[in-house]
């Protein structure tokens, strides 16, 4: 499916962007249906009615989903204009119920989600590990808590002074807290936060059309670009499709960030030299053209920033932050072929010198062979690793699977479970990849200190 992508055809690209933005629908659709089942709801004396009603609301939108699919699946109708409003309907009621889950009064544990960041760090990134809450209101994410409240505040006449040492407060929707290749949108108002602290812009900004808040954002791009690639623009682009198709803005700058990404790009597949971040520019850009019948009409106005402006940005920046550790094309294939065996990605194999063998014969000590055994240890994958392999798995399978069940003669159920499988498989392999290489990353730097 991912192979569409590439297609030129107003109708095929309408399809691929209707698919897509199906199988999104489909996931949070999984994810709210998770958090319900939980059984710690029973504990209280509300959690009972609260979750019958938010039950009932859940099945409302299976069933506008499932009166979708026909729309955007069956013979003839992939380029019907009907299916953008419907999903958006879809996705406007699914935005409803996931508000509602606060009225269940259950405190959300983060689980791998509070390791994300705090990853980076143990790979030696210069970020500060914020404080995480989760939220229920899906449009409060797009930007670091402390600074949108004191913006609140100043509106009303009263300012407050931020502190450098104040830690950055960011917020994650609940049901995004079961799908770790999301978590990538809390590194957008990170570096937000982090641009702002150390006054990057400021000192970077020579004379230019832009004014001094449109070069922060520019800055901004460019730091979260760097971060983990172009997984921090998927799980943007991801999130404003469906945003925009209920009636939302979607996330801010994401234009931006899609031209800041590029230079880490890889394609999907050997075979299709499409990135990820391709696609889904390539499914925002038709859903621009398909305004009319999806929705909000709103796209970023394209700053006019030069060239040489942003390599000025990714110069200044790439002196405090490395390029992120993206896998090659071997590696990155390797590691698909194990999400797809049901196996985590947490490390790579050990590049073995060619004469390990003979090494090994040699070590007739315990020196020498602890010598040579350093060179058997797996390497923990980045956190950039981790995602851009999970972001090609999702394309290449999971939205593949979707369209496979969606299809064919598959019932709803049937289709809705067995896509249910896959994508909870997929969540747990992620955040299983992630824990795993964190501790990795933590022995690695105790035993080698």
């Amino acid at each position: 499916m991912f192979e569409e992508a590439t297609a030129t055809h107003p109708a095929d690209a309408a399809a691929v962007a209707m698919s897509a933005a199906f199988c999104e629908a489909c996931e949070r659709l999984i994810f709210v249906r998770v958090l319900l089942e939980d059984p710690r709801h029973q504990t209280r004396r509300q959690g009972s009615a609260v979750t019958r009603l938010l039950r009932e609301g859940l099945r409302g939108v299976e069933r506008q989903l499932e009166a979708t699919r026909p729309i955007v699946f069956g013979p003839g109708q992939r380029s019907s204009e009907s299916a953008p409003a419907a999903i958006g309907l879809a996705v406007t009621a699914l935005r409803q119920v996931h508000i509602q889950l606060g009225l269940l009064g259950t405190r959300w544990p983060l689980g791998t989600a509070d390791l994300f960041i705090r990853k980076l760090v143990a790979e030696g990134l210069p970020v500060t590990v914020p404080t995480i809450c989760p939220t229920n209101q899906y449009d409060d994410t797009a930007t670091e808590v402390g600074e949108s409240f004191r913006n609140r505040l100043a509106a009303t006449g009263l300012v407050v002074k931020s502190e450098a040492q104040d830690t950055p407060i960011l917020t994650i929707p609940t049901m995004d807290l079961i799908d770790p290749l999301s978590w990538a949108t809390m590194l957008y108002p990170l570096a937000a936060s982090m641009v702002e602290a150390r006054g990057i812009a400021a000192q970077l900004r020579r004379p230019s059309s832009i004014d001094s808040a449109a070069y922060r954002r520019v800055c901004t791009a460019g730091f979260a670009a760097r971060l983990v690639g172009e997984s921090t623009f998927a799980a943007r682009a991801a999130r404003t499709l469906l945003d925009r198709l209920s009636g939302a803005e979607g996330c801010t700058d994401i234009s931006l960030l899609a031209v800041a990404s590029q230079q880490f790009a890889k394609p999907i597949s050997p075979k299709c030299g499409t990135t990820v971040a391709e696609y889904f520019d390539a499914i925002l850009a038709t859903q621009a053209v398909l305004a009319r019948v999806w929705g909000v009409t709103r796209v970023d106005a394209p700053l006019p920033v030069t060239a040489a402006e942003w390599e000025d940005v990714d110069q200044f920046l790439k002196a405090e932050l490395r390029d992120p550790l993206l896998p090659t094309p071997d590696e990155a294939e390797a590691l698909f072929e194990l999400l797809c065996d049901g196996r985590p990605i947490n490390a790579m194999p050990p590049k073995l010198p060619d004469d390990f063998g003979e090494r090994l014969d040699a070590s007739v000590d315990a020196e020498r062979f602890y010598d040579v055994l350093q060179y058997a240890n797996e390497r923990p994958c980045s956190l950039a690793t981790i995602l851009t392999v999970g972001w090609r798995y999702k394309v290449r399978r999971s939205y593949g699977l979707c369209n496979e069940l969606m299809s064919g003669g598959t019932s709803w159920r049937a289709a809705i479970d067995a896509l249910s499988g896959h994508v909870l498989e997929r969540c747990s392999l992620l955040q299983q990849s992630i824990e795993a290489a964190y501790v990795q990353q933590v022995f690695s730097r105790w035993r080698d200190s």
